[in-house]
């Protein structure tokens, strides 16, 4: 998916069906559930079960929608059955049919890789307590504990307790690090939200927010002044669900490191998180977008908690 110019990318998108009607939805590491504009909803043949609200990055405050089901989704080889989605009132998602929120396979091992332009589902691995077995559902309600629909087909540094996953079946549970994931990174998960610690210009650690729907990394200007100069205005404007982001500035030279990556940022998107830390009930002082998950596989384990980023420099670029 493109910017505006169609010259930039500025995310993934997956081939989805809707009640058999096609929809490309970008992946959004930022978003919860599935939110659709309403010109998809019509085609997939989508009645409105109760009016919500839709809220996200912007201005305008929450936009109107409502919450329908599809009777089928399918996703490459995996159908699901009697799902819930969100829908918008307009008729598109700032500018793409949909999006598609990575917790919505949050009982899968989740990879994002960027690179070789691939979405992989996987099963966590097994609790040792648990004799069920991981459960290959989806949760198309998102959030830490939504309801989940079950598969027609399938093929295919913060303490231990820390993480605030739900299981969908049995309440939260204490993190659990499989001998494969020794070389996970424990992340704070705030309901759909993914916040990593993140160390900026090698002297102060502030919480962001991983969103592979955010076009760009960006800064809170409280959070860059403790580090740099921050300037008025931004070459670029920055526009959410909840519209237009007003008040830009550009911070200099950051540094951002966080589970053993780092990235040199010049000019540096900022504007106000107040919004997004009241959501996640923390400070979050900035967003890791798609400037620097792009160059990254990136796998997820909403279970526990658990995130992995991989850089190959083969395929990456100077600013790492």
């Amino acid at each position: 998916m493109t910017d505006g110019s169609g010259r930039h990318i500025r995310g993934w998108g997956l081939h989805v069906l809707l009640n058999g009607s096609e929809a490309g939805l970008e992946v959004d590491t930022g978003a919860s559930g599935l939110v659709i504009g309403y010109s998809i909803a019509q085609r997939a043949g989508l009645k409105p079960d109760s009016r919500i609200q839709i809220g996200g990055v912007g201005d305008k405050g929450p936009q109107g929608g409502f919450v329908a089901q599809v009777d089928s989704i399918r996703v490459g080889s995996l159908e699901f059955h009697d799902c819930t989605v969100q829908v918008s009132d307009r008729e598109d998602i700032v500018g793409v049919d949909g999006l598609v929120g990575t917790d919505v396979f949050s009982n899968f091992l989740v990879t994002l890789d960027y690179p070789m332009r691939k979405f992989l589902l996987s099963q966590l691995p097994p609790r040792p307590s648990d004799a069920s077995g991981p459960a290959e559902t989806l949760n198309t309600q998102g959030g830490e504990q939504g309801a989940s629909a079950a598969p027609a087909a399938s093929t295919g540094t913060p303490s231990p307790g820390a993480a605030l996953a739900g299981v969908a079946s049995g309440g939260p549970q204490d993190r659990y690090v499989s001998p494969t994931m020794k070389d996970y990174t424990p992340v704070f998960r705030s309901g759909h939200l993914l916040i990593i610690p993140t160390v900026l210009n090698g002297t102060t650690q502030r919480l962001f927010m991983v969103d592979s729907g955010a076009f760009t990394s960006s800064i809170s200007p409280e959070a860059a002044r403790a580090v740099t100069k921050v300037r008025g205005g931004s070459p670029v404007g920055v526009q959410g669900i909840s519209g237009e982001v007003k008040k830009l500035s550009t911070s200099d030279k950051i540094v951002l490191t966080f589970a053993g990556i780092e990235q040199r940022n010049n000019d540096l998107i900022s504007f106000d998180t107040a919004g997004i830390s009241r959501s996640a009930g923390v400070e979050v002082s900035g967003i890791l977008g798609h400037t620097v998950l792009r160059e990254l596989t990136i796998s997820i384990d909403y279970r526990d908690g658990l995130m992995k980023f991989d850089y190959d420099p083969h395929h990456g670029n100077h600013n790492f």
